[in-house]
């Protein structure tokens, strides 16, 4: 948000990420992150890379639940991305990366009033509010160096992006009505 913005149009709604992907590990190397926590979240992050002689390759699994903080409003989310970096050449790269995104979550715009609140703030009676996404994504990109200080950039990518949502309907009852 801010000034930044503006140079992608006055209706931007969300603004703009620059996203650095990092390229694999010289050495090869295992991560493992295994996380739990109250509510029932469970986060379980895998990544195996490494470098060999000049091709590069990495694997990383995200796999993660939660229970939310109220009923109904759980989340699960499972992520794998696969990269390959390779020099190949004196002045020149390949980086290649895909993904699979899957996302499946309990996603309500209906809020609580200072009344249920105070009542229970646990609850969240909308139980057929859902949400589900998956995606998939690919990255090809090639660098040239043509010189100290001008390097010829070829990006080509792809994405599919599905989107479900259900929304259940609620209805609104004034104070004065009851």
């Amino acid at each position: 948000k801010g000034a930044d913005v503006l140079t992608l149009g006055s209706n931007t709604v969300y603004g703009a990420v620059n996203y650095i992907t990092k390229k694999p590990p010289i050495k090869p190397t295992f991560g493992m992150n295994i996380t739990s926590g109250a509510n029932n979240y469970n986060s379980q992050f895998l990544t195996y890379g490494g470098t060999w002689q000049n091709v590069g390759a990495e694997l990383q699994v995200l796999n993660k639940t939660f229970g939310g903080f109220q009923d109904n409003s759980g989340f699960s989310i499972f992520n794998t991305t696969a990269k390959m970096y390779a020099e190949t050449g004196k002045n020149s790269s390949l980086y290649m990366k895909i993904n699979y995104h899957q996302e499946k979550a309990k996603a309500s715009y209906s809020s609580m009033t200072p009344y249920t609140f105070q009542t229970d703030f646990t609850q969240n009676p909308f139980d057929a509010d859902d949400l589900h996404t998956r995606r998939y994504a690919a990255d090809v990109m090639y660098n040239v160096q043509l010189g100290n200080s001008i390097v010829l950039s070829s990006k080509l990518y792809a994405t599919q992006f599905n989107r479900d949502w259900w929304r259940q309907e609620n209805s609104l009852v004034k104070a004065s009505g009851v």
